[in-house]
This record gives C-alpha cells, sequence and structure tokens, in this order.
C-alpha cells in the first residue's frame, strides 16, 4: 500500500464530496418547502440524515474490521452518488427525504472509516494527516461558497439558482 497515495486519494475525495454536498445542500430546503410548505418537513432533511447516518455507524465499523475499509469506504461514495441522483429526479418531498436517508448511509463510512484508515497508516503524523484531511472537508465548503460569492456579485444572481437542476446531477456524477 502506497501510503502517500492514500492519502492524497482520501482527502483529495472527501474534498470532491464535500464540494458536491456544497451544491446540494443549500437547494434542499427550499425543494422540500416547495413541495409541502412546511418548515416541519424542512427539519425532516436533518433528522432523515443523521438517523441513517447514525444507525449504521456501530455495525459497519465492526464489519470494517472484520473485512477491511476499502469496499466500504467505496460504497459509502457510491451511494452519495445515488442520493444525488434521488435529489435530481425528486417529485416529492418524500423522494427528497429519501435521498437525504441514502446520503447518510453514503457518509457515514466516509467519515468514520477514511480517518481510521488514515491513522493507521500515517503513525508517526497522525495530527497533521488528520488536519489535513478534516481541513479539505471544510476548505471545499469555503470553496464552493467562494465561487457563489463571486458569480453572484459579477452577475446579479445565484449560480446555485442558475443551474438547480444541473447541481444535483453534477453532484451525482462527481461521485459516480
Amino acid at each position: 500500500m502506497n501510503n502517500k497515495r492514500t492519502i492524497i486519494a482520501l482527502t483529495g475525495a472527501a474534498f470532491l464530496l464535500m464540494f458536491g454536498v456544497g451544491m446540494v445542500t443549500p437547494l434542499l430546503p427550499g425543494k422540500i418547502f416547495n413541495y409541502t410548505h412546511s418548515t416541519i418537513q424542512v427539519g425532516g432533511l436533518a433528522a432523515a440524515f443523521a438517523i441513517s447516518y447514525v444507525l449504521v455507524q456501530v455495525p459497519l465499523g465492526i464489519l470494517a474490521d472484520r473485512y477491511g475499509f476499502k469496499q466500504y469506504i467505496v460504497i459509502g461514495y457510491i451511494l452519495c452518488g445515488v442520493a444525488g441522483v434521488f435529489y435530481l429526479l425528486a417529485e416529492s418531498s418524500f423522494s427528497v427525504l429519501a435521498g437525504r436517508v441514502m446520503h447518510g448511509l453514503g457518509e457515514a463510512p466516509i467519515w468514520a472509516l477514511a480517518p481510521a484508515v488514515l491513522s493507521i497508516i500515517s503513525e508517526r503524523s497522525k495530527g497533521k494527516i488528520l488536519s489535513w484531511y478534516n481541513g479539505s472537508i471544510h476548505l471545499s465548503l469555503a470553496v464552493f461558497w467562494g465561487f457563489c460569492w463571486s458569480a453572484r456579485s459579477r452577475r446579479g444572481m445565484s449560480l446555485l439558482s442558475m443551474w438547480y437542476s444541473v447541481v444535483f446531477l453534477r453532484y451525482g456524477l462527481l461521485l459516480g
């Protein structure tokens, strides 16, 4: 196993994932509200994600300890891509919430197992490597926000609303 390549791959993949999440997440409350006209349903976005995320954490850790990490991390990215397709094709609040459940199932292995792998392969520099990994997650959100702010200030319109459907498709393709 080439540790440097693994560190770069996991960190880069986390950056791309969160860049996609930065594209999608701001649009979901509006999409739910348009279907239901209910702020309670908007709150369900967080709950749908959190419940599925939390329920698979421990079983996933047990499976990864027994059978290895890699396949579960890959499955997580695939599930996140599927969630993007759910968001794109959603025609009801139920389908958006189903996408959030899928998203939670997908992110669980990524945020639980990738740091575990990084911790194992970077024994002498865990703090530095995990800091880069976590920093990439939040940096990608900031970079995307910067792109949107830049586009908004130059053109007087939000990039997010201009490319509404395309964003969901790109998120799915980015992770696929």
